[in-house]
């Protein structure tokens, strides 16, 4: 398991927090798509009506 404050001092004094944050960006931002088009397919499917989409998001390390 990561140890959120050791890493964070590791990231902070480096150059790598650019990186790091640029890496946790792109990590939304691929899951914001996909999740577009899950919520896409649900309103063109003609299930839709019947149908209950659930996001279930875990914390690691916190």
């Amino acid at each position: 398991m990561a140890n959120p404050d050791q890493d964070l001092n590791k990231l902070t004094g480096e150059i790598q927090w650019k990186e790091a944050v640029r890496a946790y960006l792109a990590c939304i931002t691929y899951a914001d798509v996909q999740i577009g088009r899950i919520l896409d397919a649900y309103e063109k499917s003609p299930e839709e009506e019947n149908t209950m989409i659930v996001l279930w998001v875990t914390m690691v390390g916190i």
